[in-house]
């Protein structure tokens, strides 16, 4: 049962289990008797302000936001439109909604968004690089420089780039670097 099957019953009472997500201040009406306004939201996701009449059971107190309760709810006629009223049924159990689709491990995106979160955390890259770039803390000289910030932002791995990559073998590099200056050209 939600909000829509009790404004279809036209005015009879009817039980439903909804949400409380808010707890008004408990007042009298022009009867002197206690009531409170709470808002509710029903398994749809509707969400409406609710009377709740004291009658025989008991008004709602702040520990229960949060938790599906079972409530007795008709509509009526009010000046701002079609309100709800009713009592909280305060001897049903607490009732958690059973979940329409099994648990999943929240670490792991759903199949269907991973494509989605990585084309947004590209576009994050993307725009992290183009300010350091535009700034002058990064600098692309060469289509190898260019070539690693793409890979970066596409793929989120950075190894070092170009010019930062040790050489493996600088004795050698040294070797070459004093034979090209030390040996003259005949």
């Amino acid at each position: 049962m939600n909000f829509q099957a009790v404004a279809a019953s036209n005015g009879n009472l009817e039980a439903m289990f909804a949400i409380v997500t808010e707890v008004g201040n408990q007042k009298l009406n022009r009867n002197q008797k206690p009531i409170q306004t709470v808002k509710l939201k029903d398994d749809n996701g509707e969400q409406h302000s609710v009377t709740i009449n004291k009658g025989n059971g008991e008004l709602l107190d702040g520990s229960v936001l949060g938790q599906r309760l079972s409530f007795n709810l008709s509509t009526y006629q009010g000046q701002r439109g079609l309100g709800y009223s009713g009592f909280w049924n305060n001897r049903a159990q607490v009732n958690q909604p059973t979940p329409q689709k099994p648990q999943q491990d929240p670490s792991r995106a759903p199949e269907s968004s991973k494509p989605a979160k990585g084309i947004a955390e590209g576009d994050v890259r993307h725009g992290v690089i183009y300010a350091a770039i535009q700034s002058g803390q990064v600098e692309v000289k060469t289509i190898t420089d260019a070539e690693y910030w793409k890979g970066y932002i596409m793929t989120g791995r950075a190894p070092l780039p170009p010019s930062k990559i040790p050489d493996p073998h600088p004795d050698i590099q040294e070797e070459r670097a004093r034979d090209e200056t030390d040996t003259p050209y005949y």
